[in-house]
């Protein structure tokens, strides 16, 4: 038997039933008010038909705790594998965070930015076999008035006196609103 909130509906309708046979039986308005005595009064095969219902009724509420049982058993392990991957996508997270740390800007004279460590901010995107080079350089100010001359201060920062001559640059991507060509 596979779990549903339609089997709790309907054996809290088979609890209601037979709890109604019973208060008809005793004569109350209540439970709380049945006795022994209301009981003994009644017909035998009256009380036999309520007995065999409250059997059925225990018998199908074992039925449905186990199959709740094995629901909620089965989404306790789901969630437990979903907190997994979710601590791994964290650490991973946290781990790219500290990457991102070791990526400090300091500023010269000019306040132009500086990378220190250009080795985790720049990505080739061309092949290592090829002659020409392309890199794509992360987090440098727009603000500076020479940008030339700061893609070239990295460079000579990360690479020493043998940096790259740079023939071509450009942004990649869009402006961020309120940036230094506007």
């Amino acid at each position: 038997m596979k779990f549903s909130f339609d089997d709790l509906y309907q054996l809290d309708s088979k609890c209601q039933k037979v709890l109604r046979s019973v208060l008809k039986l005793s004569r109350s308005n209540s439970l709380s008010c049945i006795n022994e005595q209301n009981i003994r009064s009644a017909d035998k095969d009256v009380l036999s038909n309520i007995i065999l219902s409250l059997v059925d009724v225990a018998e199908n509420s074992v039925q449905v705790l186990k199959s709740a049982a094995d629901t909620i058993e089965q989404l306790r392990s789901d969630q437990i594998s979903n907190q997994k991957g979710v601590i791994k996508l964290q650490n991973e997270l946290i781990q790219k965070q500290e990457q991102l740390k070791s990526v400090r800007l300091d500023s010269n004279e000019n306040g132009q930015h500086v990378v220190k460590k250009l080795e985790t901010v720049v990505k080739s995107v061309v092949k290592d076999n090829e002659r020409r080079k392309q890199i794509v350089l992360f987090g440098v100010s727009e603000e500076s008035s020479d940008l030339g001359s700061t893609v070239n201060n990295i460079l000579k920062c990360a690479c020493g006196p043998e940096k790259p001559s740079v023939k071509d640059f450009r942004r990649v991507g869009a402006q961020k609103p309120g940036g230094a060509d506007q």
